[in-house]
């Protein structure tokens, strides 16, 4: 009886929006470094005429004060309850590092999962943190909770020169964790959306995403669904498409769209996102690689 069922879009519409990405508000200035700025974006901030030596200060002084550190010769990991702190180190060959600043944003349900029921569900020994970024109303939406997490890698090269004995080298994921099962979404550019694309009544979870790529512009959409409290990936799909700033949201009747500015260019275009067996972007700026 479904194979009647046809959902009409029209996925070529596009428009162009006066579009702002948010900020992030949430993040607390007292945990970045005492350093002078050149450049702060949102929940990062950039400092140049930095030592080495300033910078294991600044490491020092946030290890004594609760956070756990994780590091190699570029990177280090912050991270206690409730925070956790990238940074980028490039003192050595230029003095200059970054810090990226941030703080839980936690399902005000109490049926919600904690880290430590999070954790246990995802059961696996790479994960060692979890900090939840659910926007508003995404577990009461979907019955699930996304985190941004730190996940070791063991496989990898130690250098005694460059890379601190005790810690293992780690990459930053995000992934949806439910019930009985999670996900992981690597490559997730913004926090996820949630709507019923294909008005099918049951609630899609959408991600944006980097695509698998160097020196070609890339993008993923993927779409999920929570099935008997495990999350299943839908749809995935890879569009490549000019440089540029791109993001997700809902329009006013709570469908998804892309909003995509190209670099040569100050003006974003808003695209509707259809469905058609699979997530659909039909605007001619998009090119679909047919995964």
């Amino acid at each position: 009886m479904l194979s009647g069922c046809t959902f009409n879009f029209d996925s070529s519409i596009s428009k162009e929006v006066n579009y702002t990405k948010p900020l992030v508000t949430n993040v607390d200035d007292s945990y970045f470094p005492d350093f002078e700025s050149y450049d702060k974006s949102g929940n990062s901030e950039r400092y140049e005429n930095i030592t080495s030596k300033m910078l294991d200060a600044y490491i020092e002084a946030m290890i004594a004060d609760g956070f756990e550190c994780k590091r190699d010769m570029y990177n280090a990991l912050l991270f206690k309850q409730g925070v956790m702190i990238q940074i980028t180190d490039n003192t050595k060959s230029y003095n200059k590092c970054s810090v990226t600043v941030y703080t839980a944003i936690n399902s005000e349900s109490e049926s919600s999962l904690t880290e430590a029921e999070a954790l246990k569900i995802i059961d696996d020994d790479k994960v060692f943190f979890l900090l939840e970024q659910s926007p508003e109303g995404f577990f009461e939406a979907t019955g699930a909770q996304y985190y941004f997490t730190p996940i070791h890698s063991f496989n990898y090269l130690t250098y005694e020169e460059t890379h601190i004995p005790e810690n293992s080298q780690y990459y930053t994921s995000k992934c949806i964790v439910a019930e009985n099962g999670c996900v992981f979404v690597d490559n997730a550019i913004s926090a996820p959306i949630v709507c019923d694309i294909n008005n099918d009544k049951v609630t899609d979870i959408i991600f944006l995403g980097y695509g698998p790529t160097s020196g070609l512009f890339t993008i993923t959409l993927e779409m999920y669904n929570v099935i008997d409290g495990v999350p299943v990936l839908d749809s995935s799909n890879i569009y490549q498409l000019n440089h540029g700033d791109i993001d997700i949201g809902l329009n006013e009747q709570g469908k998804p769209v892309l909003y995509y500015c190209p670099n040569d260019s100050d003006v974003y275009t808003e695209y509707q996102i259809g469905y058609s067996d699979k997530l659909v972007v039909g605007d001619m700026a998009f090119s679909d690689w047919g995964i």
